[in-house]
């Protein structure tokens, strides 16, 4: 089990939203690095760390409460086309993220998913590449001590 770090609950979180190989069939498509996102594929995963952790104790168990900041990209080819791919690609890693022991080897309580900001175009205006969906993914982390 787990040490209890960041980093482990980041590389876990990265780890899980790659087994939905039907948008992210490359490793590299979730990452930290947007630069990579000329590399020509329809759909990204960017993550960030957020901060330092909020934790409290539970008998003699700590609590953590770990966030990291993400981008979700959809290529934009038409608002009729684009926005029901995003839908789905949303929908599907909000169900991955509910279910128990999503991320191995992370004692985990609970994982929120939550919009972090509006949608938006990577290039605003007429002609953008992708739709930008900014995310907070919070996973609440039980550290025994």
């Amino acid at each position: 089990m787990s040490d209890g770090t960041a980093a482990e609950c980041i590389a876990a979180l990265m780890t899980a939203i790659r087994t939905l190989s039907t948008y992210f069939p490359k490793e590299y498509q979730v990452s930290f690095n947007r630069a990579d996102i000329n590399r020509g594929a329809d759909y990204w995963f960017f993550v960030a760390p957020a901060g330092f952790p909020s934790t409290r104790l539970a008998g003699r168990d700590r609590i953590y409460q770990r966030q990291a900041l993400c981008d979700l990209c959809v290529r934009y080819k038409t608002d009729v086309e684009s926005y029901p791919k995003l839908i789905a690609v949303l929908d599907d890693i909000d169900i991955l993220l509910r279910k128990p022991r999503v991320l191995k080897n992370i004692n985990v309580n609970h994982v929120l998913l939550s919009a972090n900001g509006n949608l938006r175009q990577d290039v605003p205006g007429n002609s953008p590449n992708f739709l930008v969906q900014p995310l907070t993914v919070t996973i609440e982390q039980i550290v025994s001590t």
